[in-house]
């Protein structure tokens, strides 16, 4: 896409960051949550410059600062309305929205006088916005049922709630005295806009449902709103018939029919930066469609490959096992739908591919065998009742593994670009012994596992991440080892080696005895002196700290590391009950450290018996309340970071879902359930 508007962009956000010092702290007038696909509000003006050549660049830039600080108080007020803004930063955006027309107004204000023809434009587009967000909500209400949002509905809203994107052309317009082309460029705005909304609702059509956000897409799914309960179950139906009923492909067509017309409304004009941005949303809405088609055939065979199978569950004994089985119940369900929520289905910018053949990549393979450990645990407890689903899962993961090289699984299989990881191996490796299948190690693990701790070791104890023979490689491994160090970046990440060591004492201590005390005497090295243990590839401190707390109290439980790491998650509850990583309590966060602390020696200390408890409680308050109280918010998890070899963060890539939430509440849930038990049964020798 030929767009180099760098400077104009930078210019705008040094503007705004400026405005921002006459405001108090907690009135932000930067919005950088925006995502990266509508970054082009930085600069928008510009992309209609050409057509303007007498409007000079200053005036173009302080349009654009304009639109900026107007888009953003825009994204916040619907952020607002559609309820997703968390209560307690409510009032704060609400400031914040207040500020932002403030300085948006005053430089409007400089731009135009008050007879300019640009005053009635803006005010009818701003009027069309509101009569937008009023006809939206009195569907989301209730207020109207949904069997009347048509098409017309549907476009006239999204027209309406984007048509402030106008503002540009109209601005444009004025400063040149010449408002001839505004119906044209009008029109291939509108165009734009309808396309990506229709884009916008497919990508978000899970969240709408929940949130009772109408769109085109929902209406032609959803019967009677107020006749229906938005839970897990039926979200997931409707989710299906999005895709199995060929709705998903009627608003991607029309996003092309919208896209085709808008790009031939201005063909004759010299709007190149305009035009190459229709076509970039084009691609990305033809590219869709094979990956949907795709994704799609998969689902279909995978279904038929899975067995039957209904859960049937005995009475709670307590709260923690009441938890663990509403836990239970909605991941049971998921892999019923073939753990799609799961995935992680990731589309490379055309700046981050780095030459891939195919942008759009998933996998599920680490997430899947992550659940499937968690599915071990509760088979323990059920008396092997969980064997049918452990066992389909252990085939799936057998299926995904690399046939190529040294086998061994990757992160996202279908890209043969990226190496497979000591990280799914270990998964794949605690999964596979766990449910019995040590023959399967012995035969897919031994050669990954053999370059791995031959070739990619080093002299500290610790290991790379990413397994590439050190010498003798194959074509395909010599672009593996490029792409590793300039995508990813190469050297030990402190949460992978603990997890393989882990694995290593699962299957043969005696024999990886050296290997194993080595990398631990790493790992102590790598505590923070708080007591954490950072990770690569990971949200937050929790999950390396629960990983590596989980072997010290496996493989050595006397190192000081240990106790540092249990203090560390006692001080870091919050008053809630919850641990957080930023901003509130998360369930996440406080499974991950509940798993760590369950490496205590003495459960049944006092302290921690308090401090578990509350932490109970929170995670009961912390379930969906519209999803059948069963599964747990969505929370970021994996954090992939382009741009590490350089030590310039490009972009951080980050994945979570609800099923992985949902798992790590089932396990802390089982085993701060057992323990529990063994305490009232034993309290003297579990103190001792």
């Amino acid at each position: 896409m030929p767009l180099d508007f760098t400077e104009e962009g930078k210019s705008v956000k040094r503007a705004v960051v400026d405005l921002e010092r006459r405001w108090p702290s907690g009135v932000a007038l930067q919005y950088d949550t925006l995502q990266s696909h509508i970054r082009i509000y930085d600069f928008y003006p510009f992309l209609f410059h050409r057509a303007f050549p007498s409007v000079p660049e200053e005036a173009v830039r302080k349009l654009a600062l304009a639109g900026r600080l107007f888009f953003s108080s825009l994204l916040l007020f619907d952020r607002l309305m559609d309820r997703t803004s968390p209560a307690h930063l409510a009032t704060e955006d609400g400031l914040r929205i207040q500020a932002l027309r403030f300085e948006a107004d005053l430089v409007l204000h400089e731009l135009f006088p008050a007879d300019s023809p640009f005053w009635n434009h803006f005010q009818g587009l701003i009027s069309a916005y509101a009569a937008a967000c009023l006809e939206e909500q009195s569907f989301a209400t209730g207020a109207r049922p949904w069997q009347e949002y048509d098409e017309a509905t549907a476009l006239r809203i999204a027209v309406g709630k984007n048509g402030v994107a106008r503002a540009a052309v109209a601005g444009l317009c004025a400063l040149a005295g010449d408002m001839d082309l505004m119906p044209r460029l009008t029109e291939s705005i509108d165009g734009f806009n309808v396309a990506f909304q229709m884009l916008d609702d497919l990508k978000d059509c899970r969240e709408d449902l929940r949130a009772r956000i109408p769109s085109l897409l929902l209406s032609r799914v959803v019967g009677n709103w107020a006749e229906t309960k938005a839970e897990e179950r039926w979200i997931e139906g409707c989710i299906r018939e999005v895709y199995y009923q060929g709705h998903a492909r009627y608003v991607l067509d029309l996003a092309l029919e919208s896209l085709q017309r808008a790009k031939s409304i201005v063909a004759d004009l010299p709007l190149l930066e305009w035009q190459s941005v229709i076509s970039d949303l084009e691609a990305r809405c033809r590219d869709f469609l094979p990956d949907m088609e795709q994704i799609l055939m998969r689902n279909r065979s995978r279904a038929r490959e899975r067995p039957p199978f209904e859960l049937h569950l005995p009475p709670a004994e307590n709260p923690w096992q009441g938890v663990a089985w509403d836990a239970l119940r909605f991941v049971v369900r998921q892999w019923k739908l073939g753990f799609g929520e799961a995935r992680h289905l990731l589309r490379f910018k055309k700046e981050e591919a780095l030459g891939l053949a195919a942008q759009l990549q998933h996998g599920d393979t680490f997430q899947r065998a992550l659940i499937a450990d968690v599915l071990c645990d509760a088979d323990e407890v059920l008396d092997g009742r969980l064997r049918p689903v452990i066992d389909q899962e252990c085939e799936y993961l057998l299926s995904q593994r690399s046939t190529t090289g040294i086998g061994g699984w990757s992160y996202f299989p279908n890209m043969p670009e990226l190496a497979p990881d000591a990280d799914d191996l270990a998964q794949v490796m605690q999964v596979l012994l766990r449910a019995e299948r040590s023959a399967d190690v012995r035969k897919y693990c031994e050669r990954p596992l053999q370059v791995l701790l031959e070739e990619n070791a080093h002299p500290d104890g610790a290991f790379e991440t990413w397994i590439i023979p050190a010498a003798t490689r194959t074509p395909g491994q010599e672009i593996q080892d490029q792409y590793a160090r300039l995508a990813w970046g190469t050297g030990a990440d402190t949460e992978v080696v603990a997890n393989l060591l882990y694995a290593l004492s699962l299957y043969d201590p005696d024999r990886f005895q050296e290997t194993i005390d080595r990398g631990v005497s790493f790992l102590e090295s790598r505590q923070h002196p708080e007591g954490y243990w950072q990770s690569s590839w990971y949200h937050g401190p929790f999950y390396g700290t629960y990983v590596c707390l989980r072997l010290l109290a496996r493989v050595r439980p006397a190192s000081p590391a240990l106790a540092q790491g249990l203090r560390f998650l006692r001080a870091g509850q919050c008053p809630d009950g919850g641990w957080k990583m930023e901003g509130q309590s998360d369930g996440l966060s406080t499974a991950l450290a509940l798993l760590g602390l369950a490496a205590a020696p003495a459960p049944g200390d006092p302290e921690d018996t308090l401090l578990v408890s509350r932490a109970l409680r929170f995670l009961e308050s912390d379930r969906e309340q519209d999803l059948d109280r069963e599964g747990w918010p969505v929370y970021q998890f994996i954090r992939m970071v382009l741009g590490r070899p350089t030590g310039t963060v490009r972009h951080v890539l980050s994945h979570g879902s609800q099923t992985l939430t949902t798992a790590y509440v089932l396990k802390a849930a089982l085993l701060w359930h057992r323990r529990s038990q063994s305490f009232r049964q034993n309290p003297v020798a579990t103190c001792a």
